[in-house]
């Protein structure tokens, strides 16, 4: 058996590190107990789709459907 590892771009991942980049600076620290959670937002407001529809769309712009 092996692993094989691939690249992904994890955009929530990207705005944890920014926020805890731009509290901290270089020689801060954050305070005790202080974390950071991703939260889901649609542009405009909109409100977040479904899984189904997540999957959907996905696979036409994947070209199956």
């Amino acid at each position: 058996m092996f692993f094989e590892v691939e690249k992904k771009i994890s955009r929530s991942r990207a705005a944890i590190k920014r926020a805890e980049d731009s509290e901290n600076g270089k020689d801060k620290s954050s305070p005790p107990g202080r974390y950071y959670i991703p939260v889901p937002k649609t542009k405009g407001g909109r409100p977040l789709p479904t899984f189904l529809e997540w999957t959907e769309e996905q696979a036409r712009k994947r070209g199956k459907k």
